[in-house]
């Protein structure tokens, strides 16, 4: 149906990503995404619930920028041609909008949709997380200001991968990430194939006494995180907060 993003000779651009040659859908285009959307009917079936679109960047591990070339295009609904340059942050979005109305029109409930690439808008489709991390100190700390921004950029259903993505962690690292992801709006532990396993359990008793305890509390607080949701889906408020969002006449709330 002529539905893939081309290369400069018009060609159906072929790239490589994790299961080799790949072509790209061209979701600029509603029929494209209307075709995508229909075919998540098989997995549903299945007893799939959730989507999750990754690598949509869009990734490709052929070129020196990880990324498919700017001289490739898509083509809209009125036959108008866009370099990749111009829609590259687009990209993400119109898939999980596809993604996000296949689910809905399927199910006939409320989509669960997570993307690794986004833009403006795209919160109302899917929750984000903060991309492959890495097993660090550093970036458990760095996972608050970076929700804490995103959430006062409108994206509110966002987290990180607690533990860490890339890399051997450690049970204390685990424990003290934890312990902080449970106040994530996204709250998911996840790492890469080939490192030490991350479950709560992976590093003795003793960390997983304490990471079970606040998994718990994690469910105790369900009903506050709902309200916080709905308050979030019909406001725009975050549901990570900065202090200042609070007390925005305290200067040492700033930092």
């Amino acid at each position: 149906n002529d539905y893939f993003i081309k290369d400069e000779n018009g060609e159906v651009y072929v790239g490589k990503v994790w299961p080799g040659d790949s072509a790209f859908p061209d979701f600029l285009r509603k029929s494209v995404r209307d075709w995508w959307s229909e075919l998540h009917r098989g997995l549903i079936s299945d007893g799939v619930s959730g989507i999750w679109n990754d690598m949509n960047e869009i990734a490709d591990m052929s070129t020196d920028t990880k990324t498919v070339p700017e001289t490739t295009y898509q083509i809209d609904d009125f036959g108008n041609k866009y370099l990749q340059k111009e829609t590259h942050n687009l990209y993400g979005h119109y898939e999980a909008m596809a993604t996000y109305n296949g689910l809905k029109n399927i199910q006939g409930t409320r989509p669960f949709v997570l993307t690794r690439a986004a833009s403006a808008g795209t919160q109302r489709y899917s929750a984000l997380w903060t991309g492959d991390n890495t097993s660090l100190w550093e970036h458990m700390e760095a996972s608050m200001p970076m929700l804490m921004n995103l959430g006062l950029s409108g994206y509110t259903y966002v987290g990180s991968d607690v533990g860490g993505f890339i890399g051997d962690g450690n049970g204390e690292l685990l424990t003290r990430w934890s312990q902080l992801g449970v106040f994530y709006p996204l709250f998911r532990n996840h790492s890469c194939i080939n490192t030490l396993n991350q479950e709560p359990w992976s590093f003795g008793e003793e960390f997983e006494n304490i990471i079970s305890k606040y998994i718990k509390m994690r469910y105790s607080l369900i009903s506050h995180l709902y309200n916080l949701f709905r308050d979030s889906s019909l406001t725009g408020a975050p549901i990570i907060r900065p202090l200042f969002y609070h007390y925005q006449d305290d200067n040492n709330t700033f930092n």
